[in-house]
C-alpha cells in the first residue's frame, strides 16, 4: 500500500510554490448509458497508482512505464470478462507498439480517443 498521497495543483498558486508528487492514477472505466441522465457515464472499475520515474528514483523503486501499468490493467480486465468483447479507448500516450501488440494478441479491440483529455 503506497504511503504517499497524490497532490493537486491549484490554478491560484504559482508553479514554483508547489511541487507535484509524481503519482498519477490510471483507471479503467466502464461506459454505461444512464437513461435518466440522457448520456453515457464512465464508471471506474479498476484503478492503479502509477508513480512517475522521478518518484521511483527518489524512493529507490524500479520504474514501470505508464503503458506497462495500462497493459497489466487491461489484461486483468480481459481475464475477468473472458468471452466478452473488450474495447479499449485510449489517448495518444498509449500508442506504443508493444502495448498495442499485447492487446491485439489477447483479442482486445483498440481505438483512439476522439477527444484528448
Amino acid at each position: 500500500m503506497p504511503r504517499a498521497s497524490t497532490a493537486t495543483r491549484s490554478a491560484a498558486r504559482r508553479a514554483t510554490s508547489h511541487k507535484a508528487s509524481g503519482l498519477r492514477w490510471l483507471s479503467l472505466m466502464l461506459l454505461v448509458p444512464i437513461s435518466w441522465a440522457g448520456r453515457v457515464w464512465a464508471l471506474p472499475f479498476l484503478t492503479a497508482l502509477a508513480p512517475s520515474e522521478r518518484y521511483c528514483r527518489e524512493h529507490g523503486r524500479r520504474h514501470k512505464k505508464l503503458t506497462d501499468w495500462a497493459r497489466r490493467l487491461v489484461l486483468q480486465a480481459h481475464r475477468w470478462m473472458l468471452g466478452r468483447p473488450l474495447v479499449l479507448v485510449a489517448g495518444s500516450s498509449f500508442a506504443a507498439l508493444e502495448f498495442l501488440a499485447s492487446h491485439v494478441a489477447a483479442g482486445v479491440k483498440l481505438t483512439r480517443s476522439p477527444v484528448e483529455i
